[in-house]
């Protein structure tokens, strides 16, 4: 397999052969410390297992500029339904179709494995001209952002920050969106007696990552499936739907009242939510048990109606605030319910807050808001923005579009805790982020490791 820019590739490689699901990284935050180490480079492991390395300056360049590269290694975990991949022990599987690498019905990675492969070439690279050069590489970005949040003060010291974790090309991202999690859980009741069940599976919709795919009107199963529940009448035993609360909701199921009306109502659904995002219902597992009780069914019909779902307010430039109704999982005592709030804005942000906080009260529910990430305030007159832009006219013709992204970067959380530092986030063509559609332009990757180390060299001769 002979991939290019083949160091980045080689390492990509090597990380897609370790488990690194969030919250599963001791083994590749160890595989990252050690290649360090092995480089003879200042290393060091956190507590959290944050990575952070630094390479000395090239001789006559000790007073430039530091640079920080900085990524992720954690990833999201999505498979297809048909998929036995195990992501606690299996490696990701590569497919090459054309000039894309994807994975064998699973995620690839890429986000933001890739990220951390060209940071390791780089570091390895004696023939870079560059200032003192800082790799950080955080853990759990893809969920709670504890890697950059809890990253300790006083450890970076250089000027310019690369967070390599954007998915388009000729992207140069200057800021970000802030974020929070909403959560409220209704207890289980049941009534006092048995009916016959069977178990719907519900699939066909392309998901993705909620925050820079909300805006494509993409179809939420959640949504579908409380619909469903509705328009039934029928008592159910169980939801659950979504995994992750940055993907959109592709996939889910429900126990539900078996009758000779469901294969009627799975009919006029099927047909209803036709086209790219055509909806499956497949009817398993004819069993007995338990149902709610009426009330509370009614209860989480009409929260997962009102809680929100998609874009909430927009300008010229672009999405201002969102939300995405991510989880509804049924566990031995209670039905959880999770949704993600993004915005740029801190008054529409509160102001989203105040009312999703209405809706649980309306309805009696205990709700709470948890974690939560810092948004990024584009800095302006920054040098490393114009530095990006001129070594990317200069070796594309093109100009870079500059923008600021409604997704959750760890620029907000870093960028916190070092006020001063000037950033800058980008990244090669990745599609279909966050499902088992992912994939990575080969091309994309080689031309933008050619921008970031040309951006190097332009920072240090300067």
């Amino acid at each position: 397999m002979n991939l290019k820019p083949e160091r980045v590739f080689h390492y990509f490689r090597e990380l897609s052969d370790i488990p690194r699901e969030s919250h599963n990284e001791k083994a590749v935050s160890d595989y990252i410390y050690n290649f360090g180490k092995k480089l003879g480079l200042e290393t060091k492991q956190d507590d959290i297992l944050n990575v952070y390395m630094r390479k000395p300056a090239t001789k006559g360049y000790e007073n430039k500029p530091g640079i920080i590269l900085q990524g992720h290694m954690d990833m999201v975990c999505e498979k297809a339904t048909s998929s036995k991949h195990n992501f606690a022990t299996d490696k990701i599987e590569w497919v090459i179709k054309d000039d894309l690498l994807f994975a064998n019905n699973t995620t690839l990675g890429a986000d933001d494995g890739i990220a951390v492969a060209m940071a390791m070439a780089i570091l390895e690279d004696e023939t870079l001209v560059h200032p003192e050069l800082e790799v950080l590489i955080t853990v759990t970005e893809e969920t709670t952002m504890a890697g950059a949040l809890g990253l300790e003060k006083g450890l970076l010291k250089g000027k310019y920050f690369f967070n390599i974790d954007s998915e388009e090309e000729g992207i140069l991202t200057l800021g970000s969106a802030g974020g929070t999690l909403f959560r409220t859980k209704l207890e289980l009741k049941f009534e006092n007696k048995e009916v016959e069940l069977v178990k719907l599976y519900f699939d066909g919709y392309l998901g993705g990552h909620s925050g820079m795919e909300i805006g494509k009107n993409r179809r939420n199963m959640i949504k579908t499936i409380a619909e469903f529940i509705k328009e039934s009448g029928l008592s159910i035993s169980s939801v659950n739907c979504g995994n992750k609360d940055n993907a959109i909701p592709r996939v889910g199921e429900i126990v539900i009242e078996n009758s000779p009306k469901l294969d009627e109502l799975i009919s006029k659904f099927t047909e209803k939510y036709n086209g790219e995002e055509q909806l499956t219902i497949d009817k398993k597992e004819i069993s007995k048990g338990k149902v709610l009780t009426n009330e509370l069914k009614n209860t989480l019909v009409e929260i997962l109606e009102k809680l929100p779902t998609g874009v909430n307010t927009k300008d010229e430039t672009g999405i201002i605030s969102s939300s995405n109704l991510a989880i509804v999982q049924t566990t031995e005592n209670e039905i959880l319910i999770r949704d993600s709030i993004r915005s740029s804005s801190l008054s529409i942000f509160a102001d989203m807050k105040s009312s999703f906080a209405k809706i649980a009260e309306k309805l009696c529910l205990k709700h709470e808001f948890l974690g939560g990430y810092p948004s990024w305030e584009k800095k302006e007159n920054s040098t490393l923005q114009k530095y990006a832009n001129k070594v990317y006219k200069e070796l594309t013709g093109k100009e870079f579009e500059n923008i600021i992204v409604h997704a959750g970067l760890e620029c907000g959380a870093i960028y916190e805790k070092y006020p001063n530092l000037e950033l800058i986030s980008f990244g090669p063509d990745i599609r279909g982020a966050h499902t088992p559609q992912e994939n990575l332009s080969i091309p994309s990757t080689e031309r933008v490791y050619d921008f970031t180390l040309k951006l190097i060299e332009e920072i240090a001769k300067n």
